[in-house]
């Protein structure tokens, strides 16, 4: 039997409070660590990667009139107020992590956000 090697788990850890158990308790990411000993969610640099990625989409889509397809996307805070769109966008499935921030931005005829998911505040 051939031995599997484990790889590491990110070394994240922050503790917080356990509203079923009423007690403080200590969580430890158990995803693999893929640098510099954090997952894909815990480091600061790949969250960035993210971030820059979405608005380089986003600033696409407005300047050359594109529809925004950010279906099933898992999203860090999102700041898109005062933004116009010329086309559709769809935000379908999308998961907003953090903020979302939506004041006075222009969709065309529609923008779709059909089974969207905030787990923190949307302001509009």
């Amino acid at each position: 039997m051939d031995k599997v090697e484990e790889r590491p788990k990110c070394k994240y850890e922050q503790e917080y409070y356990d509203y079923v158990s009423k007690k403080f308790k200590m969580f430890r990411c158990g995803e693999d660590a893929v640098k510099d000993g954090y997952c894909i969610f815990h480091h600061p640099e790949l969250f960035k990667i993210i971030l820059e990625k979405f608005m380089y989409k986003v600033e696409d889509a407005i300047k050359n009139k594109k529809e925004l397809l950010c279906i099933g996307y898992n999203l860090p805070e999102v700041k898109l107020s005062w933004k116009k769109f010329a086309m559709p966008v769809y935000f379908n499935h999308a998961v907003f992590h953090e903020k979302a921030y939506f004041l006075r931005v222009e969709f065309p005829d529609y923008a779709s956000f059909i089974g969207a998911v905030s787990r923190k505040m949307v302001d509009n």
